[in-house]
């Protein structure tokens, strides 16, 4: 309600003091206290009102949403905040202006929303947000079950999306409600003879009305069971049956599943292709690579297999792959962790070493193009996605922390990030 309105409610709490002097003082002092209590609660309302706009709406604008950790010492908690930003005004920015959400999980655009998710064992809701004329609202919030709080979702159809959580199951969510609909149970995917009573899931690759799940063999400390290889659970994407079980050893590739990110895509043929992850640089046992799903077959191409620890990166030699963007024409931008830049513990490599490398690679011809000249970055801050047909890589530098933005056509990237921030670049994404 705007200020006149409360001035005007007064004024007519006013006149009805007037048209009472006749009564009794008693009646009168009756007006007096109902006028009051009006008032306080129209300027109560109004208190409330500009609350809940602030908490709904970011009024700052921008063509750029940027999500940034501000990590506890440990690392395993923290704060996590979004918001838009002007990427021409070469400016770095704070977190005052901006949205709270769950710590530790990457944001995802899923229809026409992006769906930020809990910090994992603290909270079990899941916030939703849009974007319009450069300004980021919040829409609404869901609440799973609290040993059900998803890690994160996948569209799979116009009006359904998956989401994945750590006790074994895909929920089947209704965008358009945005509610649970149904789930499916994945146990019975879990590998024969490791003890495990599930398998975790990866981000669901949607295609041609399918939807290729990696699954990832691992105890709660996500180290691998059983023996390398990968796998893979083909849905209908309309009925949310199983199809078909895609095993393979892939020549020691394993683990097509990562929680942070995307690691599935199509090239213009029809061709599938998921990295492997192998097992975080822990055993060599568990390769790093690419596999490969030709178009309309269901197991993975046994001639591709292409492992990548076997291979020089500008003469270095790796031992893990993250995330990856797919730019066409066969070119891949992929992250890999350099061994040569790792010397902390093991257990804070991933908060401390800045040995996180972007490399361009051409998977039709299995070769290294290049490295990207972008400054080497932690694990936990190696944001990558497409900004202007070109990649943006967060980068947690020593001296400051950003985005850069790296053109593969030319082989170039910023000299500085093109947008700063206070704390550790985790993800972003550009509206269409």
């Amino acid at each position: 309600m705007r200020s006149g309105g409360i001035l005007n409610a007064m004024r007519h709490a006013t006149s009805l003091l007037g048209q009472e002097n006749h009564k009794s003082t008693q009646a009168t002092m009756k007006l007096q206290r109902i006028a009051y209590l009006l008032a306080a609660t129209l300027v109560l309302g109004l208190a409330v009102g500009c609350d809940k706009k602030k908490e709904e709406e970011q009024v700052q604008k921008g063509d750029l949403l940027i999500q940034v950790l501000v990590s506890n010492p440990d690392g395993w908690s923290g704060s996590c905040f979004i918001q838009m930003v002007d990427s021409k005004a070469g400016k770095t920015y704070d977190n005052s202006n901006a949205f709270q959400v769950g710590y530790g999980l990457i944001g995802r655009e899923i229809g026409k929303y992006l769906y930020f998710f809990p910090d994992y064992g603290k909270n079990s809701t899941v916030d939703r947000f849009y974007i319009a004329d450069g300004v980021l609202y919040k829409d609404k919030s869901y609440t799973f079950p609290s040993h059900e709080a998803p890690l994160f979702g996948t569209q799979v159809t116009e009006k359904k999306a998956y989401f994945a959580n750590m006790v074994g199951k895909l929920q089947i969510v209704d965008l358009e409600k945005f509610e649970v609909a149904g789930e499916i149970d994945l146990s019975p995917y879990a590998a024969q003879g490791t003890g495990l009573s599930y398998p975790q899931a990866g981000f669901p690759l949607a295609t041609e009305g399918k939807v290729y799940l990696p699954l990832w063999q691992v105890d709660a400390q996500r180290l691998p069971k059983g023996a390398p290889g990968v796998d893979i659970l083909v849905l209908d994407a309309n009925t949310d049956k199983a199809l078909d079980h895609i095993t393979s050893p892939a020549n020691g590739l394993s683990g097509p599943a990562y929680p942070y990110g995307q690691t599935g895509f199509v090239d213009e043929k029809g061709d599938i292709y998921f990295i492997c992850g192998g097992a975080f640089g822990n055993s060599k046992e568990y390769k790093d690579g690419i596999i490969r799903i030709k178009k309309g077959e269901n197991k993975v191409d046994e001639t591709y297999n292409w492992v990548l620890d076997d291979e020089k990166f500008d003469g270095h030699s790796i031992d893990w792959v993250l995330g990856g963007l797919y730019m066409g024409n066969g070119k891949y931008c992929l992250q890999v962790r350099r061994t040569d830049l790792k010397v902390s513990d093991p257990k804070e490599s991933f908060m401390k070493d800045r040995c996180i490398v972007i490399a361009v690679l051409d998977i039709y011809n299995k070769t290294v193009v290049q490295m990207a000249p972008v400054p080497p970055t932690t694990a936990y801050a190696s944001s990558i996605s497409r900004f202007d047909g070109k990649v943006l890589e967060g980068v947690e530098g020593q001296t400051e922390s950003g985005y850069y933005l790296f053109d593969p056509a030319t082989g170039k990237a910023s000299e500085k990030p093109i947008v700063g921030c206070q704390g550790t670049p985790f993800w972003s994404y550009q509206p269409k």
